[in-house]
């Protein structure tokens, strides 16, 4: 895609995501989805998620067991419980009144935050 404005690519598992300073183009096996920028509604909301590897790039709360007591501390049952972190993701939400509503889960609570900020400053 050749074009003379800045451009923002999502590849996602099964669709591409392009973003243009007014439309959002949506590929996937079903076909091409057009969603005008201004009828996008974006939201950013926060979730703690744990993982057996944190990604590089996310901020780490606090650590758990893989096994645990009620009361948070690891069962001593298990020889081998590992350690966890507990990561602060964010998500991002979009919706249209046409009915297309997906969920990104971003590994960076912050680029979540900075995404929507980006977005909407293309619409301005």
């Amino acid at each position: 895609m050749n074009t003379n404005a800045t451009c923002y690519f999502v590849k996602l598992k099964k669709e591409k995501l392009f973003i243009l300073p007014d439309i959002i183009i949506i590929i996937s096996k079903n076909g091409i989805n057009v969603f005008n920028i201004k009828d996008l509604k974006i939201t950013v909301s926060d979730i703690n998620f744990v993982e057996d590897i944190a990604p590089n790039d996310t901020e780490i709360l606090s650590y758990t067991w893989q096994f645990v007591n009620k009361n948070g501390t690891p069962d001593k049952r298990y020889k081998n419980n590992l350690q966890l972190p507990i990561c602060h993701y964010g998500i991002l939400s979009f919706q249209t009144d046409t009915g297309f509503n997906t969920d990104l889960c971003i590994s960076n609570y912050s680029n979540a935050i900075n995404f929507k900020q980006i977005i909407e400053n293309m619409n301005n």
